[in-house]
């Protein structure tokens, strides 16, 4: 599999395109000619943001990893060197899945190509970094989280992975030198211009374990209760379109970092409805209630069944005891599930060594783990 003795390329764009970035063609394109990934178009980045903040779907998407990559690429072919960088087709497969696959069902693919039109070098892309034009015929690279994450002028244009006379075409119309190569963009379901991502329906969920991990350290640094409680100086009640004014405005200013350092009241007033007089601020010790225990279930659940992931493998039995039966019993139950998207990315690389000076080293054999056999139980039983 990968080589530990070597530095990883994997998702570095210099490595992808520093032998032409000098001369990079921008072209003549606009904003417009952008297919959006999301509404802003940072779709991925906040996807990507979201998993390695929240210890559930971190631990999804690595064991999701594991399962669709299980044994590999078999033979000679997965440990062929396909890149100046000295990275094998094994080291791509895991690329693709671990920072792709896995968290988006997209990966790209940077290819070269000799004269005969044949594939002789693969570099994985970071998939945060590829959008597609709306014409379909091009990719276009670059940190679209930085500033003008709409702008396409100062992106790296790259050919859309096309039939096997494309490359041939490119280096007639930009020169043998000039020519960059093509981008494959891999996608599990092809009927929209981006994949559903694994845990778009659960993003939410994924959003508040990042939070509530920041509000579970404030609390602690804040001795696990308010320090202090604010009182409301206005009239009217709790539901008064004042109140929550105020309220939103103090929660804002407070933020989730200082979470559980303040408690909002409204001011006691007399018959005639007047505040009293007194300390606008008061220190107070409250009891911690278990509201956000129910609330972390509650998102881990939603975030294992919609990766369709057993709770035992994340290291957390559901409702019985932690076994090595009820583990090995959910591994292989996991293996026979990962068999569908290995099969999809097999057939993927296959395509593309077909394409490639390696073709005569094929097929791609991709292997799933292996199964966990089931302990003996004794004789007495």
């Amino acid at each position: 599999m990968k080589n530990k003795d070597k530095k990883q390329r994997g998702f570095d764009s210099a490595a992808v395109v520093q032998k032409h970035l000098a001369g990079a063609s921008r072209g003549i394109y606009y904003s417009d000619t952008v297919l959006k990934w999301g509404e802003d178009n940072l779709l991925p980045q906040r996807l990507n943001k979201a998993i390695m903040e929240s210890p559930t779907a971190g631990g999804c998407t690595r064991h999701f990893s594991k399962f669709t990559i299980g044994r590999g690429i078999q033979g000679e072919l997965g440990d062929q060197v396909v890149n100046r960088y000295g990275d094998t087709l094994n080291d791509i497969l895991e690329y693709s899945v671990e920072d792709g696959y896995a968290k988006f069902y997209f990966f790209t693919l940077h290819f070269n190509f000799n004269l005969l039109g044949e594939i002789t070098e693969i570099f994985a892309i970071d998939p945060q970094l590829a959008r597609k034009t709306r014409d379909g015929k091009h990719v276009i690279i670059k940190d679209w989280a930085g500033s003008g994450y709409l702008s396409d002028d100062d992106g790296l244009f790259f050919d859309m992975f096309g039939g096997p006379s494309a490359p041939i075409e490119g280096m007639r119309r930009d020169g043998i030198a000039k020519y960059k190569g093509q981008v494959y963009c891999y996608q599990r379901s092809k009927n929209r211009a981006y994949p559903y991502a694994p845990l778009a329906q659960a993003l939410q969920s994924v959003q508040y374990e990042d939070s509530a991990q920041t509000v579970a350290l404030a609390s602690a640094q804040n001795a696990f209760g308010p320090k202090a409680i604010v009182k409301y100086p206005g009239s009217g009640d709790e539901s008064s379109e004042e109140f929550l004014k105020f309220k939103e405005t103090m929660t804002d200013l407070c933020g989730p970092e200082n979470a559980g350092s303040m408690a909002l009241v409204m001011a006691s007033s007399n018959a005639d409805g007047e505040t009293s007089s007194g300390n606008m601020v008061e220190t107070i010790a409250l009891p911690k209630d278990a509201q956000m225990e129910a609330f972390n279930k509650t998102s881990r659940d939603n975030i294992i069944t919609t990766m369709i992931m057993p709770h035992i493998l994340l290291g957390a039995a559901n409702g019985g005891m932690f076994t090595e039966t009820a583990y090995n019993e959910a591994y292989n139950v996991k293996i026979a599930d990962s068999l569908y998207d290995q099969a999809k990315l097999a057939r993927a690389f296959n395509d593309i060594i077909s394409r490639s000076v390696w073709k005569g080293m094929g097929p791609v054999e991709l292997l799933p783990a292996e199964i966990k056999k089931q302990s003996k139980p004794p004789d007495n039983f």
